[in-house]
């Protein structure tokens, strides 16, 4: 049988991979690499959890940087 994978470009599977304390550093990591040409400009972000009214989506996550 294939392995299937998430695709990590929708926002669900953004939220997966990104979107937990134990993953900030992979998210610093990648934002940084994104943002700032891999500099480190970005020291900590804080992960805010809530709810949203949604079928396809549960949950969101803000990150702030």
């Amino acid at each position: 049988m294939p392995r299937v994978f998430i695709n990590p470009k929708t926002d669900f599977a953004f939220k997966k991979i990104f979107g937990f304390k134990h993953s900030q550093d992979i998210l610093i990591s990648f934002l940084n690499a994104i943002l700032y040409n891999e500099r480190d400009t970005i020291q900590s972000v804080e992960i805010l959890f809530g709810t949203r009214k949604s079928l396809r989506c549960p949950y969101w996550v803000s990150i702030l940087c």
